[in-house]
């Protein structure tokens, strides 16, 4: 028989929020997902890129021992390193690399430490003879403006006394005292800068700095790498080439300043005090 109306049982609907028989709710079993799944969990840690780059800054540093305008490579190095501590720092955990950091730092700092110790050292020993050089570069164009040949002379080596005779040191020294291009000569300047070496043959100690010849119209233009030799333990002119030529001529044989000693130049180049 077809049911009626009456003997379908009434269905209720239970309110939001009640539980079933025993007051046990089937949705708090289900695992909560946090917002922030995954971070700080250690499950995905990626090494931060830039600290990889900072370890590779930290053993290039090695190079500034054969090179020390690669002094760039540590400072770059250590700056990176801050950047990469940084955003592995902000990461929340899921960036590492700081081992990697340290490893870099170590080697930067280790190796420009020694470069760094290597070039105080060097300064320490040759601070007598940048003195003695900066003296006789400087009493050398005082003695030229003056017209004190005979000090001059006197400041030059054996071995260039033994190749250029006086008559010519006299001679040529009056080119660049008096020039009708670069006009009067006002002395002799050193910017500082000086390459120590040591001859093979005889182990005495020679270096070359650039002189510049500080002259009316030159504007210090007129400079010349002037080699000088540390003489029974005082600093002496071995040479000027640009007035006496490069010391293989022999004696009377170098060529004349007067428009034949070198080419003009600007910057680190020399020019001919006759041109």
């Amino acid at each position: 028989m077809p049911q009626t109306e009456q003997d379908i049982p009434p269905t209720t609907t239970a309110p939001a929020g009640a539980t079933t028989a025993g007051g046990d709710d089937p949705l708090s079993h289900l695992h909560k997902m946090s917002t922030t799944a995954g971070l700080g969990s250690g499950e995905y840690v990626a090494v931060n890129g830039a600290a990889v780059f900072a370890l590779i800054l930290g053993i290039a540093s090695a190079l500034i021992l054969l090179e020390d305008y690669l002094l760039v490579l540590p400072v770059l190095c250590v700056i990176v390193s801050v950047v990469a501590w940084i955003q592995i720092n902000h990461s929340n955990g899921t960036q590492t690399g700081k081992g990697l950091i340290a490893i870099a730092l170590i080697c930067s700092l280790g190796f420009g430490g020694i470069t760094g110790w290597k070039k105080i050292n060097e300064g320490l020993k040759t601070r007598a003879d940048r003195q003695a050089i900066s003296e006789l570069i400087t009493g050398f164009g005082n003695d030229v403006r003056d017209g004190k040949f005979d000090a001059a002379y006197e400041r030059t080596s054996d071995r260039f006394q033994s190749r250029i005779a006086r008559e010519k040191f006299d001679a040529q020294l009056k080119i660049i005292r008096e020039n009708p291009t670069w006009g009067a000569l006002h002395g002799f300047k050193w910017n500082g800068l000086v390459e120590f070496m040591t001859e093979e043959s005889s182990g005495s100690l020679f270096a070359v700095a650039p002189v510049i010849f500080d002259t009316e119209k030159g504007q210090g233009r007129l400079s010349d790498d002037v080699p000088m030799r540390k003489q029974n333990g005082v600093w002496k002119i071995d040479n000027i080439p640009i007035l006496f030529g490069s010391g293989q001529q022999q004696q009377g044989g170098s060529r004349g300043a007067a428009g034949s000693a070198g080419a003009a130049g600007s910057g680190g180049g020399s020019a001919g005090p006759g041109q």
